[in-house]
This record gives structure tokens, sequence and C-alpha cells, in this order.
């Protein structure tokens, strides 16, 4: 708190005015006042320092994210960290550039990384069709777009033999534990491409951000289906590529013989694949008539999505965001019957799907 030379009164550190007397502050003190200090700029990390934080393999690096993730978090504030993460990035694309070879180099545009051998020309076309595909699909889910993950990393590498063996060398060979999962749940997404034509590569890259956009959720399997397949078809309508159909009218007469009171539970514990594999395409079809559905009742898709739990299927989420039942939302198109989402049921159809699982593997 500051005093006026004039009247005495107290004024606020930022005001440039005494509201008493309504005299303006000596030029030099309002200056003072109204400038920020200095922040401290952001402490650099050198990732070939961090023990640990790269695993060599067939030589190639192979990032170890909870590492990585752990050191930041320690290192840094939660205002650094965009920068901090555009600079591991930055690191980690140098190392995997020099270990593949003199021909890549590595550009980037928005937050967009793209490792490649491609000519500067194609390289820009690369970025420019990324991020307009970034850009939909942030404009379907806004912020729960890759949230806390900002940035992406492409690598391009034609070479098949190479791509492969790459590949190999930088996917971690066990499943993750937890802590590892709880580390790449946080880490840059990146995908490797391999066509040398340019549509392709922008339907690969599609496909890819289709899923990983919100690959952090643990979302219900047959939402992650539908919500999928939506993408599919926003994307492509904004490309102007044809759009795939909502679902197959050729299908519906089999909709009705398959789906009873308990085949339907398979439907919301995703285990279609494993129980009914021969109904599968029904499976895809009725996710996507679902989040249809779901849309109809919603406009912010992003809530019910953040909500939804794979052990209810979403019922609880679709209760509290939609208002209504999951059920309810089956009933409309496979007509009347018991159709809601039952936790012990989906529980006893994962149960199931282990046990084939295991029987085959072991034959």
């Amino acid at each position: 708190m500051k005093t006026c030379a004039y009247c005495g009164r107290g004024i606020e550190d930022a005001a440039l005015r005494c509201e008493g007397c309504g005299t303006d502050l000596p030029q030099e003190i309002a200056q003072e006042l109204s400038t920020d200090q200095p922040s401290a700029a952001p402490r650099r990390l050198n990732l070939n320092e961090i023990d640990g934080a790269f695993t060599l393999c067939d030589g190639f690096s192979r990032p170890e994210w909870s590492v990585i993730v752990k050191t930041l978090r320690e290192h840094c504030s939660s205002e650094e960290r965009l920068a901090a993460w555009a600079e591991a990035i930055s690191q980690w694309a140098g190392r995997w550039e020099t270990e593949l070879g003199a021909d890549y180099w590595l550009t980037d545009s928005g937050s967009i990384f793209l490792l490649s051998e491609l000519d500067g020309e194609a390289a820009e076309r690369t970025l420019q069709k990324a991020n307009k595909i970034a850009g939909i699909i942030r404009g379907t889910f806004g912020s729960l777009a890759w949230e806390g993950r900002p940035q992406t990393f492409i690598v391009h590498v034609t070479d098949e033999s190479l791509a492969g063996r790459f590949a190999d060398a930088v996917t971690s060979p066990d499943p993750p534990n937890n802590l590892q999962s709880a580390a790449l749940a946080c880490a840059p997404h990146w995908l490797l491409i391999t066509s040398p034509d340019e549509s392709v590569r922008a339907d690969e890259i599609a496909s890819d951000f289709s899923w990983s956009c919100l690959s952090h959720l643990q979302l219900p399997g047959w939402l992650c289906s539908g919500v999928g397949s939506h993408l599919v078809r926003v994307i492509r309508s904004a490309r102007g590529l044809g759009v795939p159909e909502l679902f197959n009218p050729d299908l519906i007469q089999n909709h009705r013989r398959f789906w009873f009171e308990d085949t339907i539970q398979s439907f919301w514990a995703a285990t279609c694949a494993t129980e009914h594999p021969e109904y599968v395409d029904l499976y895809h079809d009725l996710a996507n008539i679902l989040v249809y559905f779901i849309q109809e009742k919603t406009t912010n898709l992003a809530d019910f999505l953040r909500c939804a739990n794979p052990y209810d299927a979403g019922q609880a989420a679709a209760r509290v965001c939609l208002k209504t039942d999951l059920g309810v939302l089956a009933g409309q198109f496979l007509g009347p019957g018991q159709w809601a989402p039952d936790p012990l049921a989906i529980a006893e159809c994962w149960e199931r799907a282990r046990q084939i699982s295991a029987s085959e593997d072991s034959q």
C-alpha cells in the first residue's frame, strides 16, 4: 500500500491515481508500480544429463517416460512445463534425427514436430495437413483433445526395413506397469508413418489422431469405437472426402436377431470381438448409432466423455450429463427390451473373455 503525497490517503499498489483527491501519481512511481517483475527464465533441461532418460536398443534411443516426466515435475513449474516439453521433444527428436541418418531433418509448425527425409515443401504440406486435422478434432472436443499433451511428434520413414527396425527398438517390449502407464499418459504423443504418398500420409495421420486425441481417458470400449468413427466422418467431411454411412442398413435385421438381454452386456463390456467374433460388425455398428444419439442429447460431448467409466459402460455419466439412460438410448434403435448396462454382468463378460483368450494362448 502506497500513500498519496497530496492528501495522505492510502493507495493500492497497482493504482495510477489517488481515489480520494484524484491526483495522478508521479510518472516514475506509476511506471514503477505498473511494471511487472521479470519472471525467472525457465530452467533448461538437458535430457542427456538425466540418468536413465533413454535406453539404447539396436542403435536407437527409447525414451523412458517415467524418468523424464518425474524430472520435469521436479524441476519445472506448471507454467514452465509447456516450454519444457517443447524443449524435451526437440532433444528427443535430435537423438532420432542423428540415429536415423544424415538424410533426416526436424521441422515444426504450431504444436506438431516432423522428423523426415521430405523436402521443405513436402514437409510443410504434411505439417499443414496435420495441423488442420488436429484443429478439426480440437474444434470437436476442445481442451479435452490431447489434454495435457499439446505437442505431437510425427516420424516419417519410408524404408520398410528401417521403419520396422526403428519401431521394434523404440517400443517397450514389456507391458507397462502402473508407473509407466501414468507417465505415458503425460508424455507427448508420437506416431510413425511410412507411406511415400502424400494423401496416404494424411490418412495415416487422421486415423492416428482420431484415437490418440482421447487415449489419455479410460473410456468404455464401445464409446472408443463410436467416437472414433464419428471423428473419421467429421475429418473426412472437413477435408471434402466421402463420408462413411452412420450405420449399415443391411445389418438392421441382424441387430434385431442377435441383441438380447444377455448379449447386450457383451456390447457394454466391449468383449464382442472375443465372445462373439462373428458379430463384431454389429458391435461397431451399434456403437456408431449410440454415439449419434448421444450427440443429439448434449451440446458438449466432452463432458460425457470425461465422466464415462468402463465399469458401468458410461451409465452414470449418461444419467448426469445426458439426463437419460443408456438402455433407453439403445432402445431407440433396438426397440423395447432390457438394454441397460449391468456392472455385474459386464464384469462376468470380462472374465469370460479372459478365459477365452487364455485358452487360445495355450493352444
